[in-house]
């Protein structure tokens, strides 16, 4: 295995690793809008309740969410999928697949499982984000606008 070949390999883990922290973090802040946050509430307040809810898993933020009605069906299914590969990457994989990198077939089975672990975690955010902006909406959020500003905050982050 070339340096190259190694690197590759962390470089997959790494992105698989930051798309699901990307899906944790619309499922932990779908979780305490709807669950729990009550309203009224000033935003002092309900960032506090979001940085406590930060501190728990994916696993245990999908329980809530199944739970609380929220995540069912396929989407439901779905999870407990991706939930069980992160859990894999984070707490096996290192085990399971050192010895293999060395053969060309293995290491490219591996890739390709974090390739479609990182690709589920983009549709599932994708799909929560979606009932995130109808819930909104159904509250009488102006969607668009919250979207333009942002998108106009990341603009600035970029600049």
């Amino acid at each position: 295995m070339t340096p190259w070949e190694l690197e590759e390999v962390y470089i997959a883990i790494g992105k698989a690793i930051w798309h699901l922290q990307f899906l944790e973090d619309v499922l932990v802040t779908y979780v305490t809008m709807r669950l729990k946050v009550g309203r009224p509430i000033t935003i002092h307040a309900a960032m506090e309740i979001l940085a406590r809810e930060r501190r728990k898993t994916l696993g245990i933020l999908f329980r809530e969410a199944e739970a609380g009605g929220l995540i069912h069906g396929e989407i439901g299914n779905a999870f407990k999928l991706l939930v069980d590969e992160r859990n894999w990457l984070v707490h096996r994989s290192m085990h399971e697949c050192s010895d293999g990198l060395y053969r060309y077939q293995e290491r490219q089975a591996l890739l390709s499982r974090l390739d479609n672990l990182t690709e589920e975690a983009i549709r599932l955010k994708k799909a929560l984000y979606e009932d995130v902006r109808a819930w909104l909406a159904n509250l009488g959020v102006n969607v668009a606008e919250a979207e333009a500003l942002g998108e106009e905050q990341f603009r600035r982050l970029r600049s």
